[in-house]
């Protein structure tokens, strides 16, 4: 009987072993990032991370300092590296979140805050429209989306309408449809 509980428990053992998997953890700028990933997809979402940040930086960019946590657990460690690659950019010096104008697919820059910007677009439209016409909009596509830029080449608000506006002029339009730039 004493050989056979060694032994059950010995397969035991054995079998939860085999279903063990790394999952780490990081701390990154002091702030715990709960990502969950293999140690491969980390090495990854790190290398992604740098590649990107070199992309935006005039010079060499450096990432921070990362602190691994690793953890053996039961279940699959989820692949949200991403959470990681997010955490790194945001910490790297010369790199900044903003969001970046587009019209019709063409950057033209990007503003410190969107929000700002469109409303700022709004009242500008609404401020220019002309006593014949009822509405205005623009004769392309806007887009506004949030991404990674090199830190201080942000546009102030204003200025990025002025351009906005010089790329995609106003199209105004009166009760009848008909429509005119002023």
């Amino acid at each position: 009987m004493w050989k056979k509980s060694v032994l059950l428990l010995a397969a035991l053992a054995l079998t939860v072993s085999a279903h063990l998997q790394p999952s780490c953890d990081f701390t990154v700028a002091g702030e715990r990032i709960a990502v969950g990933c293999t140690p491969g997809a980390a090495r990854r979402a790190e290398a992604a991370a740098l590649a990107a940040a070199e992309e935006i930086c005039p010079e060499a960019a450096v990432l921070p300092a990362v602190r691994r946590h690793v953890r053996l657990t039961l279940r699959n460690p989820g692949t949200d590296a991403a959470r990681l690659s997010d955490a790194l950019l945001r910490s790297t010096p010369g790199v900044t979140v903003s969001d970046g104008v587009y019209v019709d697919g063409t950057r033209l820059g990007s503003v410190r805050d969107g929000a700002l910007f469109s409303a700022r677009l709004r009242r500008y439209i609404v401020n220019t429209t002309p006593t014949w016409a009822v509405s205005g909009m623009l004769s392309q596509k806007l887009t506004v989306q949030t991404e990674y830029c090199r830190a201080g080449h942000e546009v102030t608000e204003d200025d990025m309408v002025l351009l906005v506006t010089g790329a995609a002029p106003v199209f105004y339009y009166d009760l009848s449809g008909n429509t005119a730039t002023a």
